[in-house]
Parts: C-alpha cells; sequence; structure tokens
C-alpha cells in the first residue's frame, strides 16, 4: 500500500490537492467504480470536476455520492446540477439537532488498483485550493493488499 499526505495550503511548495486528484483518479483506468461520502458540496467544486464525473460516467459501472445539507453546506445548485447529468446522488440528513453529516471520503475501486482519499475536503472549490486542508490518499491493489481491502466498504 502506498500513502501519500495531500495538505494543500498547509506548504506553498506543495501543488498536489484533493481537486487535481479526484480529477486525475475519475480519469484513469485502473478503476470502474466511485463512492463519494462529503458533507458539503458547492457549484464550484461539482463545476470543476463535473468533465470528469461525466467521463468517468461513461467508463465506469458505478459513480455515486452520498452528500449532507446540515448546517447549510451544500447548495441547491450543486445538488442540481448533479441530478440534471443524471448522477446517482442521495442526500443526506439526520432530524436531530445535535447530529451533523460530515464525512469526506471519497473511494475509487477496480479490479486490480482501488485508492481512497480521506480527509478534510469538501466537494468546493475552496475545500480543493484556497483552504487549510489534511487529506491522505491510499493506494493498493484490490485483490491483494489486505491492509487496503480493509478499509473498502
Amino acid at each position: 500500500m502506498q500513502i501519500d499526505f495531500i495538505g494543500h495550503g498547509l506548504n506553498t511548495k506543495n501543488k498536489i490537492n484533493v481537486g487535481d486528484q479526484l480529477d486525475t483518479s475519475f480519469a484513469s483506468p485502473h478503476y470502474d467504480n466511485f463512492i463519494g461520502f462529503v458533507a458539503f458540496v458547492a457549484i464550484s467544486g461539482v463545476s470543476k470536476l463535473l468533465p470528469s464525473i461525466l467521463k468517468a460516467k461513461e467508463n465506469y459501472k458505478r459513480v455515486t455520492f452520498f452528500v449532507g445539507v446540515d448546517n447549510r453546506g451544500t447548495s441547491k445548485e450543486a445538488l442540481e446540477m448533479l441530478l440534471e447529468n443524471r448522477i446517482e446522488t442521495y442526500v443526506f440528513h439526520k432530524v436531530e439537532e445535535q447530529i451533523t453529516y460530515h464525512p469526506k471520503l471519497f473511494i475509487f475501486e477496480g479490479e486490480k488498483h482501488s485508492r481512497i482519499i480521506l480527509g478534510s475536503s469538501n466537494l468546493t472549490y475552496s475545500g480543493f485550493l484556497n483552504n487549510i486542508e489534511a487529506s491522505l490518499q491510499l493506494d493498493f491493489k484490490t485483490k491483494t493488499d489486505s491492509q487496503g481491502n480493509k478499509v473498502l466498504p
């Protein structure tokens, strides 16, 4: 398993960010299934990734998002853009006041390779490029890496 730290905003020399890693991953022939769990989605984030998501949708078996709407962090326009482009999208919201849906987990699975990006970046332009964020990217062989397979859902 290879683990890389993505800490954009922390170090100006570090040009790697979650948005670019997602973009690259959607374009990769190694993966054929994507599931994203993300707290907040903005039109800025969806717009940046939409061409890559649509290309992946043509080649993948499944592209799915589970997004939160708590604390008004997700825009109606972003959800509409996902749905208008027929990207399988589910909204998660818990009625209890003190519970916030807050994951930031992006899973790419393929027959031989898998990638997981887990960290603090929401599906927003700021979360991809401007904010100080910290994420880990895990790359592993799908069938042979027992540690990697432990973190797949």
